[in-house]
């Protein structure tokens, strides 16, 4: 955002994609989860994803403000990658 409070074309595509990015991971998180709890009835798998989901909420936490907010927004990537991590690859 520039100086003046007007968001540049590129940087409000590059928010646009961001926005679009995580929707579609927690689409499919979501998908997954129900796929292997009702479908599957794979308790283990089930339990990594909700564990998955866990961490991803305690990373917006970790650190109690101790890490840069790069630092923090790297731990934040990391369990949001890991959401449909399944362990079994």
């Amino acid at each position: 955002m520039s100086e003046n409070g007007v968001v540049s074309a590129e940087d409000l595509y590059k928010i646009i994609t961001g926005l679009q990015e995580k929707v579609t991971k927690y689409e499919d998180f979501l998908h997954i989860l129900q796929l292997y709890a009702e479908v599957c009835l794979d308790h283990e798998k089930t339990k990594r994803l909700v564990s998955n989901a866990c961490s991803w909420s305690y990373a917006h936490r970790r650190g109690n403000g101790e890490y840069s907010d790069e630092e923090q927004e790297a731990i934040i990537n990391t369990a949001f990658h890991k959401l449909t991590d399944l362990g079994d690859k």
